[in-house]
């Protein structure tokens, strides 16, 4: 997996998703299949006694979220290290794998099915927790969307995060 830097919001998709207008604001890509991170099962250890979540993907879990956490620091440069505060915008497209069943003429605009949107979004907004923000909690606004990839286009991510700056509660 690989990262580039997309000119996001050029996509029709995301039309209704408005650039974020901060100096701040990050766009990348991330090329691979996209991994939920659902609900764990509660573990406790025989020999610390200690109880942990034991996801069953735990380990391409972890490998999607390095891949989104590197993606996301080469798309910082100068700003790496530097980790939004307050209110946070975030936009992901979730391009998912085109399926067999769809065939090659299905022309579908969205998947209205599993994975599950919120899974999908819960694995991005912790891979960049202490990476482009101090904790998933500042997102205030996020917009997702979620199609499959279109005939020769790989799947993947394209992500957008930045000061939420309508987020004025005054």
């Amino acid at each position: 997996m690989s990262a580039q830097q997309p000119s996001l919001f050029d996509a029709p998709e995301l039309v209704r998703a408005e650039p974020i207008p901060d100096e701040r604001a990050l766009q990348f890509r991330v090329f691979g299949e996209a991994i939920t991170q659902g609900s764990g099962t509660p573990v406790v250890s025989r020999t610390t006694g200690r109880a942990f979540m034991k996801r069953s993907n735990e380990g391409e879990l972890q490998t999607w979220r390095q891949d989104i956490a590197k993606s996301a620091l080469a798309a910082r440069g100068p700003l790496a290290g530097v980790l939004l505060e307050g209110p946070v915008r975030l936009v992901v497209l979730f391009r998912l794998p085109r399926r067999i069943a769809w065939g090659k003429r299905a022309r579908l605009a969205f998947v209205a099915k599993r994975p599950d949107f919120d899974k999908l979004t819960r694995a991005v907004a912790d891979a960049l927790t202490g990476v482009v923000y101090i904790d998933d909690g500042q997102i205030t606004t996020c917009t997702i969307l979620k199609r499959p990839a279109r005939l020769g286009e790989p799947a993947g991510i394209d992500v957008a995060v930045g000061p939420d700056v309508d987020a004025s509660f005054e």
